[in-house]
């Protein structure tokens, strides 16, 4: 094996948004999971969320960055990345968990406006990532609750066992963002801290889409190298910092903080 740390991952990206009630059907076998525990939308959103043709790119390099002869890498992409896939990992969680998809947060008033979240106080049900098929139940067109949809909610995830998991990585746009409370910030940090996940990688802004591949490329070099995990995170953030950039058409430096500082451990 490339790496002490790294023995097995599993790898969302490149997901498929769009997909009908019967792909949805198909995907999920009943009697495996708990759907009562899960959130279930009924209400609709005119708009869904689009295709994010970088991530299937990111997840294919990082696949094999880290893979090796004894490592269990899989990737997730499609149709493949369902909410339904996700929770049956609850109690055999992979080491490494990395998530390139949509993330999304709204505040109760910000909720108002978009029916499917509207109606919804808390954090833990106000933000959450968007899973293959996500669209479909986004919009209000499942006619039934009895499946799982494709929006991942935190508070979906706070009731996951992924104790197994030392390191999640989410490399969505806002991951890091939640309602900051006396309780301390809920929303997708607290839901993998309260899930029993080790160690959180998250993006504090829309990340630039080049600055972010270069942080994750270096970063999955680094843990493939047997670097520990903040030192391989601290490294990666260096070498992007020596990369140029180009921002509102003109080249930039990776020196500012905007790229190299938009994720945080």
């Amino acid at each position: 094996s490339k790496s002490q740390f790294i023995k097995s991952a599993v790898l969302y990206g490149g997901l498929q948004y769009n997909m009908n009630e019967e792909e949805i059907k198909a995907s999920q076998s009943q009697d495996r999971i708990p759907l009562h525990m899960y959130a279930i939308r009924s209400k609709g959103h005119k708009n869904g969320f689009d295709p994010l043709p970088q991530s299937y790119e990111e997840v294919y390099a990082i696949k094999e960055i880290i893979e090796s002869d004894t490592l269990d890498v899989d990737v997730l992409d499609g149709k493949k990345g369902t909410e339904y896939s996700f929770v049956r990992m609850s109690g055999n969680s992979p080491q490494i968990l990395h998530l390139s998809t949509h993330g999304f947060y709204y505040t109760p008033e910000e909720a108002t406006s978009i029916n499917a979240l509207s109606g919804y106080k808390n954090a833990m049900l106000l933000s959450g990532l968007v899973l293959s098929g996500g669209n479909i139940e986004w919009k209000g067109d499942m006619s039934t609750s009895d499946y799982l949809g494709g929006l991942l909610t935190a508070d979906d995830i706070s009731k996951l066992d992924l104790s197994r998991t030392e390191l999640v990585v989410m490399s969505a746009c806002g991951t890091g963002q939640g309602e900051v409370t006396s309780e301390g910030v809920y929303g997708l940090q607290r839901a993998f801290k309260k899930a029993g996940s080790k160690t959180l990688v998250v993006s504090l802004w829309e990340v630039d889409d080049e600055a972010a591949k270069t942080m994750m490329m270096e970063f999955y070099a680094n843990l493939a190298k047997g670097h520990p995990k903040r030192q391989a995170f601290r490294e990666a953030q260096d070498a992007v910092k020596k990369c140029t950039f180009i921002k509102d058409g003109i080249p930039a430096s990776g020196s500012d903080p905007y790229f190299w500082a938009a994720f945080v451990m």
